[in-house]
């Protein structure tokens, strides 16, 4: 991996990282509800798509968070 040295601060609180989780978990559920609500097809991939992405999110952080059952390689487990 390139790029220049000290790129990463490690900064971030638990509480931050926390925080981030429960606001990602909360926009994941909100495009389940609204994929489940949608009418047009084009509608349902949109929030199944933008869910999908959200779910490598919020696996990553309860694997920082120390989660024995995530797995960032293969999601939860």
């Amino acid at each position: 991996m390139s790029g220049p040295p000290n790129q990463f601060t490690y900064h971030r609180t638990w509480e931050q990282i926390e925080a981030k989780l429960e606001q990602l978990e909360h926009e994941q559920q909100d495009h389940l509800d609204k994929a489940h609500a949608a009418r047009k097809k084009s509608d349902k991939m949109h929030h199944a798509r933008q869910f999908k992405a959200l779910e490598g999110a919020v696996v990553a952080l309860r694997w920082v968070l120390g989660d024995r059952r995530a797995n960032p390689s293969k999601g939860m487990e």
